[in-house]
């Protein structure tokens, strides 16, 4: 694969994520066009070394769908059998990232909703005057 240290790591992200992208469309024809060109084992490598720069949950969810679709191929690459073991260890972390990062988000969102709102109480207790009032013109 082509030296991308000089990439902006927005721009390599994409890219990756348009091959992880065309994993989950088609695994087999997207493995045969990377292993025609050679760029199968630089392009899992080079996907390892920006995954921790993948912070919203849609490029987790396209790390792992990408990658998993691809180990469901029925012939792999040979360039692929020796980073079989390091790629599986990089989807259970990033899955285990990935639930930990969704767990936290629902954990914060459920706390928003159980804060009481100030505005509601002050509401209730116009309400209140209100039927108050009523009562005295009777």
């Amino acid at each position: 694969m082509q030296d991308t240290s000089h990439m902006p790591i927005h721009l390599k992200k994409h890219i990756l994520g348009i091959f992880m992208s065309a994993m989950n469309y088609n695994a087999q024809l997207t493995l045969a066009y990377l292993e025609n060109k050679q760029l199968t084992s630089g392009l899992i490598e080079e996907l390892v070394n920006v995954k921790n720069c993948f912070t919203h949950e849609y490029e987790k969810k396209l790390f792992i769908i990408g990658l998993s679709r691809m180990l469901q191929c029925q012939t792999l690459p040979e360039s692929l059998r020796p980073l079989l073991v390091s790629i599986l260890n990089e989807l259970i972390e990033m899955l285990s990232n990935l639930h930990e990062q969704v767990s936290k988000r629902i954990a914060a969102e459920a706390a928003k909703e159980v804060k009481p709102d100030d505005n509601d109480s002050d509401e209730d207790s116009d309400d209140s005057d209100l039927y108050d009032a009523e009562e005295d013109d009777d």
